[in-house]
């Protein structure tokens, strides 16, 4: 079975990025093993795309939940970015806060553009993607 069904309606990448963030915001299945890293509470408000740039707008329990915490911060965000940059036109992701811009955080996290950080992704030999493999990174 396939990890996200999308209907002949979702091509546009504003509506891809949004069923990804609403898997995302649900958490992992297994919650008996795992933890959701993604604060809760937060709500994605909206999502626009143009030229490389998807800038998404989420609520105050995003940025609050992740205030505290910079290492928290980078590992939240830079897995939302690199999740998101997996899609073919995504370039870089720039996210607001109920439609103004964050800047830096308390403990010293700014947001700014971000782009695709490969140094935050675990490789591992076992489960690397081969040449050719279509679930491949884009980069690592």
């Amino acid at each position: 079975t396939a990890l996200l069904n999308f209907n002949p309606g979702d091509k546009k990448i504003s509506a891809l990025a949004g069923i990804i963030m609403s898997k995302l915001l649900e958490g992992p299945a297994d919650v008996n093993n795992l933890i959701s890293m993604i604060p809760e509470g937060t709500e994605v408000k909206s999502i626009s795309f143009k030229s490389g740039l998807l800038k998404i707008d989420v609520n105050k329990a995003f940025v609050d939940g992740l205030a505290g915490d910079r290492s928290k911060a980078k590992l939240v965000v830079g897995s939302v970015v690199n999740t998101l940059t997996e899609l073919k036109d995504v370039e870089k992701v720039e996210f607001t806060c109920e439609g103004k811009a964050i800047g830096k955080l308390d403990c010293g996290f700014e947001f700014v553009t971000f782009e695709r950080d490969c140094s935050i992704i675990k490789s591992d030999d076992k489960t690397s993607a081969g040449a050719g493999d279509p679930y491949a990174l884009r980069c690592c």
